[in-house]
């Protein structure tokens, strides 16, 4: 059994038994992604009260602000040549074509969510550099393995996040290498099912020692489980892990909402994010009186246009904002 296990379904979850019974096809195993950031995703009544608080709280009936890992396809690809390096001799992809990329389509790796339209995603070093300074009077945070909860598709792993001077979460088993995550902003995921549906299996030739991915037959894909790693910030009611305006203006982004849905969808959510990025994009270049200044001088207009760039991500749109916005001086 796993330790913390606990069951968010009556009765054995029939999914565990394909894998004991092998109706599974192979796939990648063991691998390690290395993740440096994370995410999190909301409503748009979430993301309004994430900008009018100034940071993130915990929900109503928790003390958990929740986040996940966010693995893009570079950490796909470093994963993939630390697992054929793992071989012993070191094993070669077939015609060099990627094969781990066929089998990480979990909603774990999707860019789309079940929870929102908003995803805000931060350097995991930040986001634990920010937690120390204003939970912890600058010491280390503690990582502990929280629970693991099974679904009926789902495995989720939860490693709570913590002050030292927390004692709640004290009898909770030490995160392996979380002092390496604190300092270096990295942590290391080890899921043992990442497919959610296997469309493929993993095929070895063992005379050249190469792995390729082959399509399984029609109508013979496989469900399966899949792991899920979140990360649980303490965050008691009435407190918030704050971040200034700009950092949450350029941390936002939009995302499509997945068929499964748990929060309302949003239509206009692309219109919305501009939105957001644009008004704190101009906040800022009126603190910083950039306005009437870049009128005159190519220097500051330059300047004006790299400040609204990095709060929004578009560069077309920031020549135009700020010719509107000049045109009333």
């Amino acid at each position: 059994m796993i330790a913390g296990l606990r069951s968010a379904n009556i009765g054995l979850n029939q999914y565990l038994e394909k894998r004991e019974s092998g109706s599974i096809p192979p796939y990648p195993l063991p691998v390690t992604f290395p993740v440096t950031k994370v995410m999190h995703v909301t409503d748009l009544k979430g993301l309004e009260g994430i900008f009018k608080d100034g940071g993130f709280k915990s929900g109503d009936h928790s003390s958990f602000s929740w986040w996940s890992l966010v693995v893009d396809k570079e950490d796909i690809s470093a994963a993939e040549e630390q697992w054929l390096r793992s071989h012993d001799p070191p094993a070669q992809l077939q015609e060099n074509q990627p094969v781990l990329e066929k089998f990480t389509t979990s909603p774990a790796f999707l860019k789309s969510s079940r929870f929102g339209n908003f995803k805000f995603t931060f350097d995991l070093k930040e986001i634990l550099a920010r937690y120390s300074e204003q939970f912890c009077e600058g010491q280390e945070p503690a990582l502990r393995v929280y629970e693991t909860v099974l679904f009926k598709q789902e495995i989720v792993k939860v490693v709570v996040i913590h002050s030292p001077s927390t004692t709640e979460y004290q009898s909770f088993p030490t995160f392996e290498d979380g002092a390496r995550v604190f300092r270096e902003g990295i942590m290391f995921w080890r899921p043992e099912a990442m497919s959610e549906t296997h469309w493929y299996e993993l095929v070895r030739n063992e005379g050249r020692n190469e792995f390729s991915a082959t399509p399984v037959p029609p109508f013979s894909a496989q469900f399966y489980v899949w792991d899920h790693l979140c990360l649980a910030f303490h965050v008691q009611q009435g407190q918030i892990l704050q971040f200034d305006s700009p950092s949450l203006a350029r941390s936002l982004s939009g995302c499509q909402m997945d068929c499964i849905r748990l929060n309302q969808p949003t239509v206009d959510y692309e219109e919305t994010v501009e939105k957001y990025k644009e008004e704190e994009a101009m906040k800022t270049l009126s603190i910083i009186g950039l306005q009437g200044a870049a009128l005159h001088c190519p220097h500051h207009w330059s300047l004006a246009v790299e400040i609204h760039l990095s709060l929004t991500g578009n560069l077309e749109h920031a020549s135009c904002s700020l010719d509107l916005l000049l045109s009333f001086f």
